[in-house]
């Protein structure tokens, strides 16, 4: 059995929940305790888009290529996109009033700042970077 690195209600479901693994990340319906879907992607932070309930956002900490991958949970064979960071987030949150805006804070002490990305299709721009400390 492995523990449980993360977890988060999907929004607008009062029955579904996400938790992240180290191997996978499982929807899993709180009523019954089952997994309604998943993905054999592990993430140690996730993050759910409030104006987009399908979306999910994930690191699961590669260490050769770091990135933090948007899903759709209806489709859930691969990403939609992948968000190349240069190392590990310590947190992803998704914007609550403006679709499709993604930011990160990094965990490298060469960059402690926030990054955020406008999410268009299947592809990642990055808007800015907040420089820390």
């Amino acid at each position: 059995d492995e523990g449980c690195n993360s977890v988060a209600w999907v929004p607008g479901s009062g029955n579904v929940v996400t938790a992240g693994f180290t191997k996978w990340t499982r929807f899993v319906d709180v009523r019954s305790g089952e997994a309604v879907s998943y993905v054999r992607s592990g993430s140690q932070i996730l993050a759910l888009d409030p104006l987009n309930p399908s979306r999910i956002a994930t690191y699961g900490g590669e260490r050769d290529d770091p990135a933090i991958k948007v899903w759709d949970r209806r489709w859930l064979q691969e990403p939609l996109v992948l968000v190349h960071v240069p190392s590990q987030p310590k947190w992803i949150s998704w914007c609550p009033t403006r679709d499709g805006l993604l930011s990160a804070q990094l965990s490298s002490p060469e960059d402690t700042g926030v990054h955020v990305w406008l999410l268009r299709s299947n592809e990642a721009q990055r808007l800015s970077a907040i420089k820390g400390g």
